[in-house]
């Protein structure tokens, strides 16, 4: 599988990267600009390549592809790369609307290639995913760059960031598992917002970050799943 990362935030791609490496992928490719990114796809189990250094050509082509590059030029290499009978996914349309990207209907007709883009059907296709995280498949925390709560959450938005996570705590809340589903936990360049202190009965310390096991860490999302209905 290709995957083609850019412009912060990044998110998505790199959702895209760890779950290809989850669904047993035979080979994922990150491509990319941006080094931190480049980083936690690495962390995820992706392979990882610095857009500078590569020719989207040389990379032969791939049954799935994922445009999350926010360059028009970018899109058209990773649909380019997608194979016969491919399915190319390009979740940044947003960031086209100042123009149309050149595309080759021909080619695409000629390689039977689907182009799929627009809002995901979010409720209706969480199952199999949360089921990833939840049996430890699938390990989001890499991609998570932030935890603030949500007062904190302008200020987040602010500063760099590929995933910002804003909780609301309820009163008594003294530990991580109070605050949140605990699938969701830390991972590299992670940091608390200033309403988490040490000592903060509505908040938690660093040092207090999430060690459930994986079947406790299955358990409590599978519940917050079921209530969530």
């Amino acid at each position: 599988m290709l995957v083609a990362g850019g412009a912060a935030p990044g998110s998505i791609p790199l959702y895209a990267a760890g779950l290809a490496v989850a669904l047993g992928a035979e080979w994922t490719v990150f491509v990319s600009n941006d080094e931190d990114h480049r980083r936690r796809a690495v962390t995820m189990g992706s392979d990882a390549i610095d857009s500078a250094d590569v020719s989207f050509d040389g990379l032969g082509e791939f049954d799935v592809t994922v445009d999350g590059s926010r360059d028009p030029a970018t899109f058209v290499k990773v649909l380019e790369r997608t194979g016969p009978a491919g399915f190319c996914t390009s979740p940044a349309e947003v960031v086209y609307a100042s123009g149309p990207a050149p595309v080759n209907m021909y080619e695409l007709y000629r390689k039977s290639v689907t182009l799929t883009t627009g809002w995901v059907h979010t409720h209706a296709l969480w199952n199999e995913p949360l089921d990833l995280i939840t049996s430890g498949r699938f390990d989001l925390s890499p991609v998570n760059s932030a935890l603030v709560s949500f007062e904190d959450v302008a200020a987040a938005l602010c500063e760099p960031f590929t995933k910002v996570v804003a909780l609301r705590c309820e009163v008594g809340c003294t530990k991580p598992t109070d605050l949140f589903p605990p699938c969701w936990r830390t991972g590299p360049g992670f940091h608390l917002g200033s309403s988490y202190k040490a000592g903060d009965r509505r908040a938690c310390s660093a040092a207090a970050r999430v060690s459930t096991t994986s079947s406790q860490l299955s358990a409590r999302c599978t519940s917050w799943r079921e209530q969530s209905h």
